[in-house]
């Protein structure tokens, strides 16, 4: 890549790194000998976020262009996007592929089904960048880590929060 690395998935399949760059490139390296690159798309600003799902049919990029884009990840062609009010500072997807989770600079997190893109939910509570999240392996349950020196374990079933641990610091 010619800029900074700045997110990093490893295919479902294991045979590609996708790595998303200051620049707005999402390109993905075979993992084979001799590397070949291919772009898959360029967003013209920073991705921070990637997420691959586990069957292998999709990649989600986000970041700076305030919007969540799914890519087919042979060709690159994007096949759905969903604007945000702020910019996406992270992205998670559930292992059962059915939740999407993006994190925002301004300390929230948006729930989103897989297949229609739909909200589904709004998790508020930090006050910092969000710049973490991870499902369990259920899907039933979402951390979030913040730059506001806090993580907090969400109920997705209720949209609550579930616990909540602070005092976090660097």
């Amino acid at each position: 890549a010619q800029s900074p690395i700045t997110a990093v998935v490893l295919s479902a399949d294991g045979k590609e790194v996708i790595v998303g760059t200051e620049r707005g490139d999402v390109l993905a390296y075979t993992l084979a000998t001799p590397v070949a690159q291919r772009s898959l798309a360029n967003y013209g600003k920073a991705v921070r976020g990637l997420a691959a799902s586990t069957d292998g049919s999709s990649i989600l990029a986000s970041g700076d262009d305030r919007k969540l884009h799914s890519l087919d990840p042979k060709t690159g062609e994007q096949r759905g996007v969903v604007d945000f009010d702020a910019e996406l500072t992270a992205v998670a997807l559930s292992a059962n592929n059915a939740a999407i989770a993006v994190g925002l600079a301004k300390g929230g997190v948006v729930t989103l089904d897989a297949k229609t893109l739909a909200q589904t939910a709004s998790l508020m509570g930090h006050t910092g960048l969000v710049s973490g999240l991870s499902f369990n392996t259920t899907g039933t349950q979402l951390v979030s880590s913040s730059t506001d020196g806090s993580t907090r374990l969400w109920d997705l079933a209720t949209g609550s929060l579930a616990q909540h641990f602070s005092g976090h610091e660097g």
